[in-house]
């Protein structure tokens, strides 16, 4: 009786996944389209600049009411808006302005208007968790469907990152958001096997595996670690092995299955050589695919700038054009008029060239904040770790790809952005008003 009470009780918390009705506020939106691209350009956020204009005095009225950390917030985004223009200045290129101005706009919109919805709106305050969780969900679940049309109309499921999807370790990069959201959603109904957030969990491991990413591998044992770290703290010893067991069986079971579904279609789909290579037993968790030499070269490179470049940078994304010459040449500002071609570099590196020392160092500020407000937080260690760690990840997905596009991805690390303080220890509390 009592588990068909359980099974009962897992399909109305399943069906609660699609009420769409909470997608009414700006970050959900932001959110589910974050990673979408055309050939190229992630340019999404140019459907949101009518709404950002509608609601532009609201945007101003929450600025002009921010706290301390909010306004370290605003200060990083004016400096990014000087590294806009002097990066446009600096390699002769104005489709700097073009392109990047109106996305750092929406950055600014997206995170202040966050900031406004959960100071008015007693709805979104209270069910913002569930919000983030379920925004996450639609981001993958949307990812899933384009997937298989990567499939159907493409060259396999990896090929939808050529024109359609930033890439696989930005995509997985939202997974910190989703984490994020459900684990703390998860913890409060004590980790129930029979729920939504075991699907979810599920579902997640068979589009990482489809993708066969690294990155989303990683997250997976993280995301085994804390389940059964908790429910062991709790004596629940039966359910830590029952989500070991889930988690490793779904991963070999999905590993397999899609490795036989790719051998038995070739006959009916033949597939590029490329695709066929990427299969679940292809890659390691680690493994060097020209990462490591290009930071190297990266920090090479800053090193032969002049005083000042170090200092503030060649401007935003002008590394991709002042990688390609020597010291004299930057120095100088010689570049060729017809060279537009960009040379495309993993996030940390394009940081420190773009934007120096300054740069770098307003990052680190930024993500030591939100992890200290998280330290702040009145929740059990464990649970603080496993934030904290998500925060560690996705700064550590700067390191193997360009996910400053995504503005899901930026406002993760923002204090006061998408890790939003709903409870914090007294002491705390006067530096983040």
């Amino acid at each position: 009786m009592e588990l068909k009470s359980n099974i009962e009780k897992y399909k109305i918390s399943l069906l609660s996944l699609f009420d769409f009705k909470e997608i009414n506020f700006f970050i959900p939106i932001v959110i589910i389209f974050s990673d979408l691209k055309f050939y190229g350009y992630v340019c999404f956020f140019i459907f949101y600049l009518p709404y950002i204009l509608a609601n532009r005095k609201l945007i101003f009225i929450s600025i002009k009411n921010s706290s301390k950390v909010e306004r370290i917030v605003l200060i990083y985004f004016l400096f990014l808006l000087l590294e806009i223009f002097y990066g446009s200045y600096f390699i002769k290129d104005v489709r700097i302005i073009i392109y990047w101005l109106p996305l750092l706009i929406t950055f600014i919109a997206a995170y202040f208007k966050n900031i406004y919805d959960l100071n008015t709106s007693i709805y979104y305050k209270s069910n913002y968790l569930k919000i983030i969780y379920k925004s996450t969900f639609y981001y993958f679940l949307f990812y899933f469907f384009m997937s298989i049309l990567g499939y159907i109309f493409g060259e396999g499921f990896y090929s939808i990152q050529d024109n359609f999807w930033v890439g696989s370790s930005s995509a997985f990069g939202i997974t910190s958001i989703l984490f994020y959201g459900m684990f703390q959603l998860w913890e409060k109904n004590n980790f129930k096997f029979f729920s939504s957030f075991s699907l979810v969990l599920v579902f997640y491991i068979l589009l990482a595996l489809m993708h066969d990413s690294r990155l989303s591998l990683f997250y997976i044992l993280i995301a085994l670690s804390f389940l059964i770290i908790q429910n062991i703290r709790v004596k629940k010893y039966l359910k830590s092995i029952s989500y070991l067991l889930m988690i490793t069986s779904c991963y070999i079971l999905f590993s397999y299955g899609i490795t036989f579904f790719h051998n038995s279609l070739t006959f009916i789909k033949p597939l590029s050589s490329s695709t066929l290579s990427i299969t679940p037993q292809s890659k390691g968790l680690i493994q060097n695919d020209g990462r490591v030499e290009e930071f190297f070269k990266g920090y090479k490179k800053f090193s032969e700038y002049p005083l000042i470049n170090k200092v503030i940078g060649t401007g935003w994304y002008s590394s991709r054009i002042t990688i390609k010459y020597d010291g004299v040449d930057i120095r100088n500002r010689n570049f060729k008029a017809e060279d537009k071609s960009g040379y495309s570099l993993q996030g940390i590196v394009a940081i420190l060239l773009d934007t120096g020392i300054i740069g770098i160092l307003f990052l680190l500020v930024l993500y030591i904040l939100t992890c200290f407000s998280i330290i702040l937080r009145n929740m059990n260690f464990m649970t603080k770790l496993f934030l904290i760690i998500l925060i560690l990840v996705n700064f550590l997905c700067l390191f193997i790809g360009y996910p400053l596009v995504n503005i899901a991805f930026v406002m993760f690390f923002l204090p006061g952005g998408i890790t939003y303080i709903s409870k914090i220890n007294k002491k705390g509390l006067k530096f983040f008003i």
